[in-house]
Protein backbone atom coordinates (compact mmCIF):
# COMPACT_ATOMS: atom_id res chain seq x y z
CA UNK A 1 0.00 0.00 0.00
CA UNK A 2 1.32 3.68 -0.70
CA UNK A 3 0.92 6.14 1.51
CA UNK A 4 -2.58 8.14 0.53
CA UNK A 5 -4.00 3.98 0.15
CA UNK A 6 -3.34 4.42 3.78
CA UNK A 7 -4.47 7.19 4.60
CA UNK A 8 -7.46 6.29 2.88
CA UNK A 9 -8.33 3.16 4.95
CA UNK A 10 -7.72 5.15 8.46
CA UNK A 11 -10.06 7.63 6.88
CA UNK A 12 -13.00 4.39 6.11
CA UNK A 13 -11.88 3.61 9.68
CA UNK A 14 -12.83 6.95 11.59
CA UNK A 15 -16.48 7.46 8.80
CA UNK A 16 -17.18 4.01 10.27
CA UNK A 17 -15.96 4.32 13.85
CA UNK A 18 -13.84 1.25 13.02
CA UNK A 19 -10.84 1.39 15.00
CA UNK A 20 -10.08 -2.40 14.51
CA UNK A 21 -9.63 -0.92 10.70
CA UNK A 22 -6.62 1.38 11.46
CA UNK A 23 -4.90 -0.54 14.12
CA UNK A 24 -3.93 -3.21 11.72
CA UNK A 25 -2.03 -0.57 10.03
CA UNK A 26 -0.28 0.89 13.15
CA UNK A 27 3.49 0.08 14.19
CA UNK A 28 3.84 -0.94 17.22
CA UNK A 29 5.36 1.95 18.75
CA UNK A 30 3.04 4.61 17.28
CA UNK A 31 2.96 7.74 18.89
CA UNK A 32 -1.03 9.35 19.32
CA UNK A 33 -0.83 12.96 20.27
CA UNK A 34 -3.59 15.23 20.73
CA UNK A 35 -4.51 18.64 21.56
CA UNK A 36 -7.26 17.61 23.99
CA UNK A 37 -5.51 14.60 25.78
CA UNK A 38 -2.93 16.00 28.29
CA UNK A 39 0.29 13.40 27.59
CA UNK A 40 1.04 11.50 24.17
CA UNK A 41 -0.19 7.82 23.85
CA UNK A 42 2.97 5.75 23.35
CA UNK A 43 1.81 2.04 22.12
CA UNK A 44 -0.50 0.62 19.95
CA UNK A 45 -1.84 -1.32 22.54
CA UNK A 46 -2.82 2.05 24.45
CA UNK A 47 -3.66 3.97 21.25
CA UNK A 48 -6.03 1.64 20.38
CA UNK A 49 -7.59 1.17 23.70
CA UNK A 50 -8.11 5.56 23.51
CA UNK A 51 -9.60 5.11 19.97
CA UNK A 52 -11.75 2.10 20.22
CA UNK A 53 -13.68 3.39 23.46
CA UNK A 54 -13.92 7.12 21.72
CA UNK A 55 -15.38 5.50 18.89
CA UNK A 56 -17.63 3.85 21.05
CA UNK A 57 -18.95 6.93 22.91
CA UNK A 58 -19.28 8.39 19.46
CA UNK A 59 -21.38 5.24 18.14
CA UNK A 60 -23.70 6.18 21.49
CA UNK A 61 -24.53 9.18 20.98
CA UNK A 62 -26.11 11.16 18.25
CA UNK A 63 -23.11 12.72 17.03
CA UNK A 64 -21.87 11.90 13.47
CA UNK A 65 -18.52 11.69 12.76
CA UNK A 66 -16.94 12.63 8.93
CA UNK A 67 -13.37 12.28 7.60
CA UNK A 68 -12.32 12.93 4.38
CA UNK A 69 -8.45 13.19 3.22
CA UNK A 70 -7.01 16.88 2.23
CA UNK A 71 -3.28 17.30 1.94
CA UNK A 72 -0.90 19.31 4.55
CA UNK A 73 1.59 21.08 1.88
CA UNK A 74 2.06 17.72 -0.25
CA UNK A 75 1.58 15.32 2.98
CA UNK A 76 -2.04 13.42 2.64
CA UNK A 77 -4.26 14.02 5.80
CA UNK A 78 -7.74 13.95 7.36
CA UNK A 79 -9.90 16.43 8.42
CA UNK A 80 -12.56 15.42 10.67
CA UNK A 81 -15.78 17.22 10.84
CA UNK A 82 -18.59 16.86 13.43
CA UNK A 83 -22.59 16.18 12.57
CA UNK A 84 -22.24 17.83 9.10
CA UNK A 85 -19.08 18.08 6.93
CA UNK A 86 -18.97 21.48 6.81
CA UNK A 87 -18.33 21.43 10.70
CA UNK A 88 -14.41 20.93 10.98
CA UNK A 89 -13.65 20.43 14.10
CA UNK A 90 -10.32 18.84 13.32
CA UNK A 91 -6.90 17.67 11.43
CA UNK A 92 -5.57 14.39 11.98
CA UNK A 93 -1.80 14.60 10.78
CA UNK A 94 -0.34 10.89 9.79
CA UNK A 95 3.56 10.14 10.04
CA UNK A 96 3.27 6.52 7.67
CA UNK A 97 7.15 4.75 8.10
CA UNK A 98 7.77 0.93 6.07
CA UNK A 99 3.86 1.06 5.18
CA UNK A 100 2.98 1.22 8.97
CA UNK A 101 1.21 4.47 10.58
CA UNK A 102 3.91 5.41 13.25
CA UNK A 103 2.19 8.65 14.83
CA UNK A 104 -0.93 10.15 14.59
CA UNK A 105 -1.33 13.85 15.75
CA UNK A 106 -4.51 15.68 15.79
CA UNK A 107 -5.17 19.01 16.65
CA UNK A 108 -8.02 22.26 15.94
CA UNK A 109 -6.97 24.29 12.87
CA UNK A 110 -8.31 27.76 13.80
CA UNK A 111 -10.05 29.31 10.76
CA UNK A 112 -9.97 26.75 7.38
CA UNK A 113 -10.98 29.97 5.38
CA UNK A 114 -8.07 31.72 6.37
CA UNK A 115 -5.63 29.37 6.48
CA UNK A 116 -6.31 28.86 2.59
CA UNK A 117 -6.08 32.41 1.86
CA UNK A 118 -2.61 32.53 3.91
CA UNK A 119 -1.58 29.35 2.23
CA UNK A 120 -2.41 30.51 -1.23
CA UNK A 121 -1.50 34.18 -0.93
CA UNK A 122 1.05 34.22 1.64
CA UNK A 123 1.94 36.97 4.21
CA UNK A 124 4.40 39.55 3.56
CA UNK A 125 7.37 39.71 5.58
CA UNK A 126 10.42 42.48 5.61
CA UNK A 127 11.96 39.93 2.97
CA UNK A 128 9.38 39.86 1.10
CA UNK A 129 5.94 37.47 0.32
CA UNK A 130 6.28 34.28 2.19
CA UNK A 131 3.90 31.45 0.93
CA UNK A 132 2.46 28.06 1.85
CA UNK A 133 3.85 25.58 5.41
CA UNK A 134 6.08 28.70 5.90
CA UNK A 135 3.62 31.45 5.95
CA UNK A 136 1.07 29.45 8.13
CA UNK A 137 3.99 29.25 10.38
CA UNK A 138 4.26 32.64 10.39
CA UNK A 139 0.94 33.51 11.30
CA UNK A 140 0.17 30.33 13.51
CA UNK A 141 3.52 29.38 15.53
Amino acid sequence: MNKLEIVNEIAKGYNNLDSERIEVLAADAIIYESQWVLSSINSKEEVFKYLKHKFEIIKNSETKLFAEIAYFGEEPCIILAQDNKDNKIATLLLEIKNQHISRMDICEVPNWNSLRTIFVNGVETEDGLIFGLKALSLVYP
